[in-house]
This record gives structure tokens, sequence and C-alpha cells, in this order.
């Protein structure tokens, strides 16, 4: 019986965020759902570091951890995500992808990147990852690609609201962005 009331409370909870038009971070951290974002440190295509902590951006995030040598499809596919969601000079949310591959070359990386057309968009992130982060998302032994949805600053703390780690990737995304309100539904 109490664990029913508890589920009622929580679909009650996800329910009244949802009509009120956002999923808070409060939200996530205070029904426990959620854990905080792992801050990392990596390079990007253009040897420049990238923290989590210094995204000066209060924008939610799209973490895509991939294999560059066997998730080819994942950059070209960044592309189309961004081009469909963040258009019109309109951002709503930044996409993080970080290649977990260390055998594949900083090089291999940047001209995966520059065929898919990412570098320099100011939205998207291209990093080459190391065994600390795939440690630290726990996705070494995942099957790839992994999404992470996190969330907006909350604080200093963002928070990881969804992960989908089934290999699925842009089929089964547009239904997460909208649910969790990263974009509109239309």
């Amino acid at each position: 019986m109490k664990s029913l009331i508890i589920n009622m409370i929580f679909i009650l909870i996800i329910f009244t965020t949802l009509v009120q038009g956002s999923l808070t971070e409060s939200y996530a951290s205070d029904i426990g759902k959620s854990t905080v974002a792992g801050n990392f440190h990596l390079r990007d295509i253009n040897n420049r570091e990238l923290k989590l902590e210094n995204l000066n951006s209060n924008l939610p995030i799209l973490l895509v951890f991939f294999d560059l040598k066997k998730n080819k499809y994942v950059l070209p596919k960044v592309k189309v995500i961004n081009q469909l969601y963040n258009k019109h000079n309109r951002v709503n949310f930044l996409i993080i992808a970080i290649n977990v591959n260390e055998e594949a070359s900083p090089v291999e990386l940047y001209q995966s990147a520059v065929k898919s057309d990412l570098d320099g968009v100011k939205n998207v992130y291209v990093l080459q990852g190391n065994s600390y982060i795939k440690d630290l998302y726990n996705v070494k032994n995942k099957k790839l690609p992994v999404v992470y949805f996190i969330s907006r600053k909350n604080g200093n703390k963002r928070y990881i609201l969804k992960t989908i780690d089934n290999g699925i990737f842009l089929e089964d995304l547009k239904a997460h962005l909208i649910k969790l309100k990263y974009v509109n539904s239309n």
C-alpha cells in the first residue's frame, strides 16, 4: 500500500510538472530519480578544453557517447538533430558528442566532424573521451551510442534526467526531447 501511494505521488508530480510546461531540476532532485551529472574536462576537435561545470549556457544538454570506429553514423545524425531542433537562431539545447574509442586518433575525429559539417557549430561540441569519462558515465560495457539528457544548471549542478542506453539513436530521440521539454511537440 505504501509503495502504491509513493508511486501515485510520483506520477502526480510528473503530471503536474508536465502540465506546468517544464520538467525542472528541483522536481528532478526532489523526486530522487536523478543523479548529479559528473563533471569532466575533455578536449574538443580543435584542442580546446571543455569543462562541463564551466559551460556558461543554462541550456539543457544532450550528451552522446559513441565509438568513432563502430558508430560512424552518429556524427551525421548529430548534425540532423541539431538542424531539426536548433533552428531559426533558436538554440533549445547543447549537444556534446564524445568519442569513447581511445584508439581513434584526434585527426580521425576531426575529419569525421568536418565531414559531418560540425566544426564551428557553436552549440555542438565534439570531444575525445578517455577511460575516466567512460567510468564516470558508466558507458564501458553498454551498447553504444548512449545518450544522456542533462538538465539546465541548478545552482552549479546539472542532473541526468534520462538515459537511453539501448543503442537506439535518432528514432527514439524525438519523443524524449519532447517529453523532457527540450523542444516543442510541433
